[in-house]
C-alpha cells in the first residue's frame, strides 16, 4: 500500500530524490488512489512539469513551490476535501 486508505492528501518533497523515484511513486498514488491529492513542494517545479499533467483516470498532482509555508499546503489539502478543488 503506498497511501492508506484514510489518507486525503500525500505531501511530497521530492527534492533529495531522484527523478525515477519520485515518478514511480507518483505514479503508484495515481494508479492505486486516483482521488488522492498529490501535492509536490519543491525547489524546482518545472523539474515535474510533465507529471501534473491530467491524465483523464486521476487527480493530477498539484505543484508548490519552495518556500511553501504550512498553511498554504493545509489551505491546499483543505480545499481538496472540501470538493473546491477537483
Amino acid at each position: 500500500m503506498v497511501a492508506p486508505q484514510r489518507a486525503t492528501a500525500a505531501v511530497i518533497f521530492p527534492d533529495d530524490f531522484e527523478d525515477d523515484e519520485v515518478l514511480t511513486l507518483l505514479g503508484q498514488l495515481r494508479q492505486s488512489r486516483p482521488r488522492l491529492l498529490s501535492l509536490l513542494v519543491t525547489r524546482a517545479p518545472q523539474r515535474f512539469r510533465d507529471v501534473v499533467q491530467a491524465d483523464g483516470r486521476s487527480l493530477p498532482p498539484i505543484m508548490m513551490a519552495k518556500p511553501s509555508f504550512g498553511w498554504d499546503i493545509l489551505e491546499a489539502i483543505r480545499a481538496h476535501a472540501d470538493g473546491t478543488v477537483n
